[in-house]
């Protein structure tokens, strides 16, 4: 016996549950769809059979990735692509058809530390559709490796904006 996954979709591709099938070995994605219409009395139903270790199209083993990503309740179903969608984290977010993931509508910034070797903790600004940071030293003079309650970082009082047309933080 084999477990495979597959995915339920409703009228619009979206994946409404997920569902783990004992199989056979030999036993093909057509089985398992049957399977599951029947104990579900749901004749009508659709399923996809998806892989637990594909995620941006790649095989977390090594192996050949299954369309594009593990499917997830909330996620879609693209029959052009035949690939799953994983949740859409932003509404400005695309479609990267490369590697069927999701990216921002501006590139991640190039630049992740200072010129003093401070670190951005980066993150996404959807009302301004940009990159933010916070700035952080990579040394914290009062940290006390045994200190229940210290970080080995602090946080400058600044946020930045990423400029993608110079490449550069700026602060807000």
């Amino acid at each position: 016996m084999i477990k495979k996954y597959f995915a339920k979709l409703d009228e619009n591709n979206i994946v409404t549950a997920v569902n783990v099938v004992n199989l056979e070995d030999n036993a093909s994605e057509e089985d398992g769809v049957n399977f599951l219409k029947n104990f579900y009395n749901e004749p009508n139903s659709v399923w996809k059979m998806t892989d637990k270790k594909t995620k941006l199209n790649v095989h977390s083993d090594g192996g050949t990735p299954f369309r594009g990503n593990f499917a997830v309740v909330g996620g879609s179903w693209d029959n052009v692509n035949n690939v799953f969608w994983g949740l859409k984290p932003y509404n400005s977010y695309l479609k990267d058809n490369s590697n069927y993931g999701w990216k921002a509508p501006v590139e991640y910034p190039s630049i992740t530390q200072n010129a003093d070797e401070h670190l951005y903790f980066i993150f996404w600004d959807e009302e301004n559709i940009r990159w933010h940071a916070d700035l952080y030293s990579v040394t914290n003079p009062d940290y006390n490796e045994n200190g229940p309650d210290t970080r080995p970082y602090l946080k400058s009082e600044t946020v930045y904006y990423w400029n993608p047309d110079n490449s550069t933080w700026n602060e807000i």
